[in-house]
């Protein structure tokens, strides 16, 4: 049952890069790859929204910066 709608295939290409960013995060002395965690947290609601994927790159590049 979806609550939401089905998942499109970019939410969930940006879910697994929080994933793996968080990973490499959990493994850094700094807070090194944390901004693109959030960065792509915020590309993956822009996605689930139904947003473009250019819109979705930019919000991420936005956010990680």
């Amino acid at each position: 049952m979806f609550y939401f709608g089905p998942i499109s295939n970019t939410t969930m290409l940006w879910l697994a890069a929080t994933v793996l960013f968080g990973i490499i995060e959990a493994f850094t002395l700094g807070l090194t790859t944390v901004w693109f965690v959030i960065g792509a947290v915020f590309a993956a609601i822009f996605s689930a929204f139904g947003a473009g994927f250019y819109i979705q790159m930019i919000v991420f590049i936005i956010i990680s910066l």
